[in-house]
């Protein structure tokens, strides 16, 4: 796929299908290997199946959607007020900074944002309080700047061009190689706000002295590497891609 003025779009859609083809594939895996009577009896209802499919496909979408419309609006905001920046807005063309790279600043702003929602769906959902686990408002945070810290570093380090050139894009959209890691960076703190979504939903149905320590925070790497396939997908996809072009 060659990358184009909207390539952010084309990313968008290729991780689309690769969410469409693992939940699919979920499904049939589901459906083959286990016994239980109520899973079968779910399965065999067309309705049931795709209710299935569609909080599957949900699940490792939604968060994506969100992320990126947050930065978005970030980017949106910050180009709407270049004097701030040291740059200047002149129709459609990008605003500048002298010294200022966006990136960190949408990175930590998804990353607290993320953490803040999950603090609050903690807070509704569960009543800490009542067993001593208002420390678990503390988790979301402490995940995500442990996600940021690592993104960012790969991000500085496939950004080699930031060492000569350290005057940027204020909307972190220079080129073609900007937008495809800053895509690629989103949708990684993205997965990581998926990996949040089922720690939170069985601490809403699971009830105990501390839950998050044992049971629910062993379950976040594992939903964490599911969320990040779509995203292993396109690279190893864009990899073959390269290669085969350089073998030309």
């Amino acid at each position: 796929m060659r990358l184009t003025k909207h390539s952010r779009s084309a990313l968008l859609c290729e991780h689309a299908l690769a969410t469409s083809l693992i939940a699919i594939l979920f499904l049939f895996v589901h459906a083959m290997v286990s016994t239980d009577e109520q899973v079968l009896k779910v399965w065999a209802n067309g309705e049931g199946a795709l209710i299935i499919f569609a909080a599957m496909h949900a699940w490792l979408t939604a968060p994506l959607w969100i992320v990126l419309g947050f930065g978005y609006l970030v980017r949106r905001v910050i180009a709407a007020s270049p004097s701030r920046f040291g740059g200047q807005a002149r129709g459609d063309q990008p605003v500048t900074g002298a010294r200022l790279d966006i990136w960190p600043i949408i990175y930590c702003g998804e990353a607290a944002f993320i953490a803040a929602i999950s603090d609050v769906a903690l807070a509704t959902l569960i009543n800490l309080k009542a067993h001593n686990n208002t420390h678990w408002l503390m988790y979301p945070w402490g995940v995500m700047a442990l996600a940021t810290i690592g993104i960012a570093a790969l991000r500085t380090v496939c950004d080699l061009k930031s060492m000569d050139t350290p005057s940027r894009a204020i909307s972190g959209e220079t080129n073609s190689a900007d937008r495809v890691l800053n895509w690629f960076g989103e949708a990684a703190i993205a997965a990581m706000f998926s990996s949040l979504i089922p720690v939170i939903g069985m601490g809403w149905m699971h009830v105990s002295d501390d839950p998050l320590t044992a049971d629910l925070a062993s379950i976040q790497p594992v939903a964490f590497a599911i969320a990040m396939i779509p995203i292993a997908l396109m690279i190893m996809r864009r990899g073959i891609a390269w290669a085969w072009r350089q073998r030309r």
